[in-house]
């Protein structure tokens, strides 16, 4: 820290005494130090390159877990898409029977043993009543729906390829701001339905262009998101609206149960009817092929739960970016593992509709979580996220022919600042105040 002050006080200028810019700056009531030894703790710099290990820190941490979510991620989805394929375990509901009921079990042990992880349960201050009616109104309705997309999900890999699936998941977003629109969880805005267009005219394309259709596959993957944009909007009626906000760990805790519950019951139904070892993504295995699978099933349910502590930790160590940013990062990487390391094949239509799907998703998240940037349209808004506050108003002014002089201050403080007499005309012209207003 003492180079570092050192080396800032040398670049005085000499013979005058100003400052250079970089150097430290006193505060109103603070005499400017004389030399780098009269330099304490409460010196602007100094408490700044003192305090630089705890900003640096929650930037790491949050990086790690964003790292872990990925990769978790990437990796269940194309375990689950290896266990579907051909005789390892093609059994789409005992797989996810087996999820919900490892994750079920982890999770009441990690809750008797670190009940602070879960604040919903045990924090005071944000504790949700858990009583019949809130799991029959509450919770239920979710585990249906989140029950039916993990299904279907699975025997959509049965059929098609994991890039061309993701491919379809991008749309999603269009969906769930429909359904949001219906029952009044979102205001109908003709610049995000102008975003969503593109998505929709980009997710066409990519199904275009697949060159392995599957009509099996791709009704398994569009039923299977129509059951996750209903989660995700009952999850924001049910739940948000009604003030019972969940954090992930205890969502976990009682939402998969149900899960397992639900699935169990379909299990002794498709039991009930006989469909034991048929060779089909609905059908259910008998002992001997799950005996012989248990060397793959255990680390895969091991994934899931995995998957679920990673999402957790970074939603709290991350903010809403940062979570947007590291679910397309996700996406993409779904799509490069399949399509370079898996030999999946895609077309360069599909590339191409893929990149623009990409933009068009990020875009709308940006839409949502900065309204403010995107209010004279979606153009401005993007080059004032990229480039930086104000960067829109130079880049028009730099392309006009005769930039025209701003007739009032709020036109001047939007558009360009302007030299200190060009904005007192400006007062002086168009607001008639008193000298304290001018001021």
């Amino acid at each position: 820290q003492l180079d570092t002050v050192q080396l800032l006080h040398r670049l005085r200028r000499p013979g005058a005494s100003e400052v250079h810019p970089y150097y430290c700056p006193t505060m109103p009531g603070q005499t400017a130090p004389s030399s780098p030894s009269s330099l304490s703790s409460s010196t602007p710099l100094v408490a700044h390159v003192a305090g630089w290990p705890g900003r640096i820190l929650p930037v790491l941490q949050s990086g790690f877990f964003g790292f872990c979510y990925i990769i978790a991620s990437v990796a269940m989805i194309h375990f689950n898409k290896f266990l579907m394929q051909g005789d390892k375990f093609p059994y789409a509901v005992p797989l996810v029977v087996i999820h919900m009921g490892v994750c079920s079990a982890f999770s009441g042990l990690l809750f008797l043993s670190m009940p602070t992880l879960f604040p919903s349960l045990s924090d005071p201050e944000r504790r949700v009543a858990i009583d019949f009616n809130f799991i029959l109104t509450g919770t239920l309705p979710i585990a249906v729906a989140f029950s039916g997309n993990l299904v279907l999900s699975n025997v959509a890999y049965h059929y098609s390829d994991v890039a061309f699936l993701q491919m379809m998941k991008e749309a999603n977003v269009v969906f769930v701001y429909a359904l949001s629109v219906l029952v009044a969880l979102e205001r109908f805005k003709w610049q995000t339905v102008r975003v969503l267009l593109f998505i929709v005219g980009a997710t066409f394309l990519c199904i275009e262009g697949e060159l392995k259709f599957s009509i099996p596959g791709f009704i398994s993957q569009a039923v299977s998101q129509l059951f996750e944009v209903v989660k995700i909007v009952a999850q924001a009626v049910l739940l948000l609206q009604a003030g019972r906000r969940l954090d992930v760990l205890t969502y976990t805790l009682l939402v998969t149960p149900l899960c397992f519950l639900l699935l169990t019951m379909c299990l002794g139904v498709m039991v009930f009817l006989g469909i034991e070892g048929q060779q089909s993504a609905f059908a259910i295995p008998n002992w001997n092929e799950l005996l012989l699978a248990a060397p793959l099933l255990i680390p895969n349910a091991v994934l899931a739960f995995a998957l679920n502590l990673a999402v957790a930790a970074f939603m709290k160590q991350s903010s809403a970016v940062a979570f947007v940013l590291a679910g397309i990062l996700k996406d993409i990487t779904i799509v490069i593992v399949g399509t370079v390391f898996l030999d999946e094949v895609v077309s360069n239509l599909q590339m191409a509709s893929f990149t623009c799907q990409v933009c068009g998703v990020l875009t709308y998240a940006l839409i949502r979580i900065y309204p403010e940037e995107f209010a004279l349209g979606t153009v401005y808004g993007l080059i004032s996220m990229s480039c930086g506050p104000n960067s829109a108003d130079r880049l028009v002014l730099s392309v006009s022919p005769s930039p025209k002089r701003p007739e009032t201050l709020q036109d001047a403080v939007i558009h360009e600042p302007l030299p200190n007499q060009d904005v007192e005309n400006c007062f002086e012209e168009n607001i008639a105040g008193t000298d304290e207003l001018k001021k």
